[in-house]
């Protein structure tokens, strides 16, 4: 696949049905619902407010965090890890480590739920993604939306982008890293520190909310107002009607929505959906 698909040629929409994956029956085995109002009712997640971070271990367990606890969550079972005297802001896996920032600091959880402290950073994160070598965080300072490279074993930290919006997902895509901001989306050479601010079609997207990349097909799934889209061989396609938080593993796509809150999982059958009408973007 041609890694810079997005700024050589033109985009195309597939629209599907305007349906959403909470709508599709479970017994079609076409969605994993993890978490919704129904699982957690009653329990000890009922009234939590989580953070817009998921990430899965290597083992597949999904966590999520609040701004005082991080939760692995299963099949309607969940365990609790909690940070009584600490303001959670951001987390996420970097290498089968944990960490998760409290204000300006940076921690890694260990064995046995001990946070230990790495580092001191230079502004507070809002959010954070783990690389293939580094965590990526974003901030706004000084009315910037900057983007952060961290390195906890080097106690290292770096700004290398600047975006005129929030910044809401970041992937690793080769040499490049692909940025998606709330009204942007950039593909940005890190060692050449060149970008290019990819086209896309706002009105059918609406304001963007997230991202994650299939590394093995060079697929990239986007989530915006409007619902859950991805790229692949010059197209968007639209999946779904749900947004979110999304991430995604070898059985599919997660789609996270801190709000409701729900975990859905689209199996890799809904994520190639039959194209029924084609538009052409200009």
């Amino acid at each position: 696949m041609n890694k810079r698909l997005l700024s050589t040629a033109c985009i195309l929409v597939v629209f599907t049905t305007g349906m959403t994956a909470q709508d599709v029956s479970v017994q079609d085995k076409l969605i994993d619902v993890f978490l919704n109002k129904t699982i957690t009712a009653g329990t000890e997640l009922e009234n939590v407010h989580f953070l817009d971070d998921i990430a899965v271990t290597r083992g597949q367990s999904m966590l999520l965090a609040s701004s005082d606890a991080i939760y692995n969550i299963g099949y309607g079972a969940f365990t609790s890890c909690k940070m009584a005297d600490k303001e959670l802001s951001a987390f996420n896996i970097l290498n089968d480590k944990i960490y998760f920032a409290a204000q300006s600091t940076l921690y890694r959880l260990n064995a046995g739920d001990k946070a230990k402290k790495v580092m001191e950073l230079p502004f507070n994160p809002h959010r954070m993604w783990g690389g293939s070598e580094v965590l990526y965080a974003f901030a706004s300072d000084t009315n910037r939306n900057s983007l952060y490279a961290i390195e906890p074993n080097k106690g290292e930290c770096t700004k290398i982008f600047k975006a005129e919006s929030p910044i809401v997902g970041v992937g690793e895509f080769g040499e490049c890293l692909m940025i998606l901001c709330e009204d942007d989306f950039y593909e940005f050479h890190v060692r050449k520190g060149e970008y290019i601010k990819l086209p896309y079609n706002r009105r059918a997207l609406g304001k963007l909310c997230s991202m994650t990349i299939d590394t093995r097909t060079g697929t990239i799934y986007l989530s915006a107002e409007n619902g859950v889209f991805r790229i692949y061989e010059k197209q968007v396609q639209k999946i779904c009607g749900d947004t979110g938080t999304l991430f995604f593993d070898a059985d599919g796509l997660l789609v996270f929505n801190a709000q409701s809150p729900y975990i859905l999982r689209l199996a890799n059958e809904l994520l190639y959906p039959d194209e029924k009408v084609i538009i052409q973007i200009r």
